[in-house]
């Protein structure tokens, strides 16, 4: 069984080399890319900090660029600014690679101790690249190993329809 993602993405690469002008004509290929963003844009994780809209981009074939913020913390539990970071997403392979605005963190730091702030209101940004790549890992492995069972069951009960 494919997820509307899957399907989409096998139409992207049924159809990249379809240079029919009715196909081409009706923005065929846009079509399916705009629907991968938004199938890209289900499967990435919402709240715990990551509370901000998704911008995703196409960038070529099945790779994505999405863009979000994560709402920063202080050891108190106090917001205390938002980070930018970028997710690189390839649909059809599954992998991504995360990466976080060091200037927002730095910003975050210095407004901190411009403030004259204590060492126990401090914020708490250490391993939010780790948090980040744990959260996203989580959030497309759910989506990849669910699918892959699926499609592993739907495939033995079509191999022993066949055999009957």
């Amino acid at each position: 069984m494919l997820t509307t993602l899957d399907s989409k993405i096998k139409s992207y690469v049924l159809n990249k080399n379809n240079r029919n002008p009715k196909f081409l004509g009706s923005g065929g290929m846009q079509y399916i890319i705009d629907e991968m963003e938004v199938e890209v844009g289900r499967l990435l994780p919402h709240g715990s900090g990551i509370d901000s809209e998704w911008r995703i981009e196409h960038r070529e074939d099945t790779t994505f660029c999405c863009h979000n913020s994560f709402h920063a913390m202080d050891v108190n539990g106090m917001y205390c600014g938002y980070v930018g970071f970028m997710v690189v997403f390839d649909a059809l392979t599954k992998e991504f690679v995360v990466e976080v605005s060091a200037e927002d963190i730095k910003f975050i730091y210095a407004d901190y101790e411009e403030e004259g702030g204590e060492e126990s209101n401090a914020p708490y940004l250490d391993d939010l690249d780790e948090y980040l790549y744990q959260t996203l890992d989580a959030s497309l492995e759910y989506y990849c190993v669910q699918e892959s069972i699926k499609f592993i069951r739907d495939s033995r009960c079509y191999v022993s329809l066949l055999n009957n």
